[in-house]
C-alpha cells in the first residue's frame, strides 16, 4: 500500500433523481418509497425501500440510550435506514414485504410495456428470504404465484428445469443472480425479470436489545431492486472473478463469527452437509450460504473491526485481490475505458456494494492505483441482497452502450467476487415481436 492510497478518501458521488418517485403507505406506520430510473438506451429498474424511515441522529440517539455513546460509530456513511417499525410482528412484516415485491413488480412490468405472461424466468435474491412461513415453499415461487407469473411455477418446486430461481447468499445475492443469467447460455435472448429484495431488519424484531449488539441497528435497512434484462443484450459480462464457490474454495468460513444471523432458510439446508463444513448449498436452482448462528438469542450480530477485516484481509483471494486482477486485466485490453483524473488517480466506472463508508474507502486503500470506488449510493443504508444492484440502477444514467462496468460484492463475509460488465442496448418491445 503506497502513500497515495493511504490517504485516499472515498469520494462521495450524488446519483441522479430518478424519473419517477412515490410513496406507498404499508400501514399507519410504514411505507413503500420508489424510485424508477428509465434510460435512453432500454434500462429500466426500480428501486424502493420501506418501513419507518430514521434519521442517523435517531438512530444514534437509540443506539446511545442501549449501548452508550461510545457504540455509536460515524463510520457507516449512512445518513438515513429504512426498518420494521417498533411494535411490528412478524407476521405483519411478511405482509408488507410481499405487497412491496408486489408494488415494485407491477412498476417494472408498466415502464417495461409487459404484460407478466411475456416474461420468461424470475431471478430472485434474498438474504432473510421469507420461507419460515408455513404458505413459502421458495420465495421466487410465492412472487409467481402473486404476480401474474403462473405459467413458469412447476409442480415440482425443486425442478433444476423450472425458470424460476432463488439466491440466498446474504449480500452476495443480486449479484449472483445476474451473474448466473449472464453465464448461462439457455437464458440469453430470454426477458427475466430479476428482483432482489432485502426485509433484514425484520430478524431483529422481537430481540432483547439488551442481549443485542450495537452494530446491525446502525447499518442495516430495508431496500429492494429490481429490473428486466435479457441476458447477453442488456449486459454481457467481459471479464469474470467469481468462480466456482465450490471447485475453487471460495467460500471461508467466517471462523470468528464477524457476521452472525439466524437465517429464516436454515432448515432448507442439508444439515449433515452443514456439519461437514459445507456452508455453500445447492438444492434445484436454489444456491443458500450459511452464516454462523449468534449466540445469546440473537438474531443477528457483528463483531467490529472483524468484520472488515474478513470482508478484505482474511484471506488472499478476498476483495482486493480479485478486484486488483480484474482491473489490471481490464485496464490493459481498453485503457480508453479508464476515466478521471480523480485526485491523481485514474479510475474504472465502478459498482460496489455498500457495506460501509469505512469499508469501502479501505477497499480503496487495497486496490489498485487504477481503481476508485465512488461512494455513488444515495447513503440510506446496507441493504444486503439487494444493494449492489441499487447501486447499478441508481447509476445506470450515467451509463452509455459499450462502457465497462467494474461491480464487486462481498458476501457475509464467506463468498465475494468482481465482474466487468458491458452496457448493451435493449429494446423489450422488437424483442417481443420478433419472438412471438
Amino acid at each position: 500500500m503506497n502513500a497515495e492510497q493511504t490517504i485516499f478518501t472515498t469520494p462521495e458521488v450524488t446519483p441522479p433523481p430518478p424519473d419517477e418517485l412515490v410513496d406507498i403507505m404499508l400501514s399507519a406506520d410504514s411505507k413503500l418509497q420508489m424510485e424508477t430510473y428509465v434510460t435512453s438506451y432500454g434500462f429500466k429498474g426500480v428501486v424502493g425501500h420501506w418501513g419507518r424511515k430514521y434519521l442517523k441522529e435517531e438512530t444514534d440517539a437509540m443506539v446511545a440510550q442501549i449501548w452508550g455513546q461510545d457504540k455509536v460509530t460515524d463510520k457507516t456513511g449512512f445518513s438515513e435506514l429504512w426498518k420494521v417499525p417498533p411494535g411490528t410482528t412478524n407476521e405483519h412484516a411478511i405482509e408488507d414485504e410481499l405487497a412491496v415485491v408486489s408494488h415494485v413488480t407491477q412498476q417494472v412490468l408498466r415502464v417495461h410495456d409487459l404484460r407478466p405472461e411475456q416474461v420468461d424466468f424470475v431471478f430472485l435474491g434474498s438474504g432473510a428470504a421469507i420461507v419460515d412461513h408455513p404458505d413459502v415453499i421458495r420465495y421466487s415461487r410465492t412472487v409467481a404465484e402473486q404476480n401474474g407469473f403462473g405459467h413458469l411455477i412447476p409442480e415440482d418446486p425443486y425442478d433444476i428445469d423450472a425458470p424460476l430461481y432463488d439466491r440466498y447468499l446474504a449480500c452476495y445475492s443480486g449479484a449472483s443472480a445476474m451473474r448466473a443469467a449472464l453465464l448461462n447460455p439457455k437464458l440469453h435472448g430470454k426477458i427475466g425479470y430479476f428482483i432482489n429484495v432485502e426485509g433484514l431488519t425484520r430478524l431483529m424484531i422481537g430481540a432483547d436489545r439488551t442481549k443485542s449488539n450495537a452494530l446491525p441497528p446502525q447499518f442495516f435497512s430495508n431496500g429492494i431492486s429490481a429490473y428486466i434484462m435479457i441476458p447477453g443484450e442488456t449486459f454481457k459480462i467481459v471479464l469474470d472473478e467469481y468462480g466456482n464457490p465450490i471447485e475453487e474454495e471460495l467460500v471461508v468460513p467466517d471462523k470468528h463469527h464477524s457476521l452472525a444471523a439466524r437465517v429464516p432458510y436454515a432448515h432448507l439446508m442439508d444439515q449433515d452437509a452443514l456439519k461437514r463444513g459445507e456452508i455453500f448449498q445447492r438444492c434445484g436452482n436454489t444456491e443458500m450460504i450459511f452464516l454462523p448462528e449468534p449466540e445469546d438469542g440473537m438474531m443477528i450480530n457483528m463483531n467490529g473491526g472483524r468484520t472488515g477485516t474478513l470482508f478484505l484481509a482474511q484471506d488472499p483471494r478476498m476483495m482486493p485481490q480479485r478486484v486488483n486482477r480484474v482491473a489490471g486485466r481490464e485496464l490493459t485490453a481498453h485503457p480508453e475505458r479508464i476515466t478521471g483524473p480523480t485526485k491523481k488517480r485514474r479510475h474504472l466506472k465502478t459498482n460496489v456494494h455498500p457495506a460501509g463508508y469505512d469499508v469501502v474507502n479501505e477497499l480503496n486503500n487495497q486496490t489498485s492505483a487504477d481503481v476508485v470506488f465512488e461512494w455513488g449510493l444515495k447513503p440510506d443504508g446496507n441493504t444486503s441482497a439487494s444493494g449492489n444492484t441499487i447501486a447499478l440502477i441508481r447509476d445506470s444514467k450515467n451509463l452509455k452502450p459499450g462502457d465497462h462496468v467494474l461491480s464487486a460484492v462481498m458476501g457475509g463475509g464467506s463468498i465475494q467476487g468482481a465482474m466487468v460488465l458491458q452496457v448493451g442496448e435493449t429494446n423489450i418491445a422488437s424483442h417481443i415481436t420478433n419472438t412471438l
